[in-house]
């Protein structure tokens, strides 16, 4: 059952990777360079494990773009901070718990990842 499991997930993958839209793609990426050498912040956010998919695309921006180049992006995981992510769950709902800090965070130029597996959080679409 593990074995069939890991082999779905496997071919999800490879079909996934082999579907990917070269040019979006790279527009997605002269986004983030262009976001980066301008000075902006790029802001990152999900849920369970998309929210571990965050932090890590913060942390690999910050460490390794940085010590791989002459750039220093600013990236900021919306879900690192448990105790603002409570406060706002707790006096406005977890709907509101992304949307808050963008709009206390987020200006003109700043760039924002918005994960979601699911497709459904509210959380999420509220972000936006």
């Amino acid at each position: 059952m593990i074995t069939t499991k890991f082999k779905n997930y496997i071919n999800q993958l490879h079909y996934a990777l082999w579907t990917i839209d070269t040019i979006k793609f790279g527009a997605a990426v002269d986004l983030i360079e262009k976001t980066i050498k301008s000075g902006n912040t790029i802001y990152v956010c999900g849920n369970g494990g998309s929210a571990a998919i965050a932090d890590h695309l913060t942390c690999d921006c910050m460490k390794g773009i940085a010590a791989n180049t002459h750039l220093h992006p600013r990236v900021i995981s919306l879900v690192s901070n448990a105790p603002l992510i409570t406060a706002i769950s707790n006096d406005f709902g977890y709907s509101e718990v992304f949307a808050r800090q963008i709009e206390a965070n987020c200006a003109r130029g700043d760039l924002l990842f918005l994960i979601t597996t699911s497709g459904k959080s509210v959380n999420i679409f509220k972000g936006l």
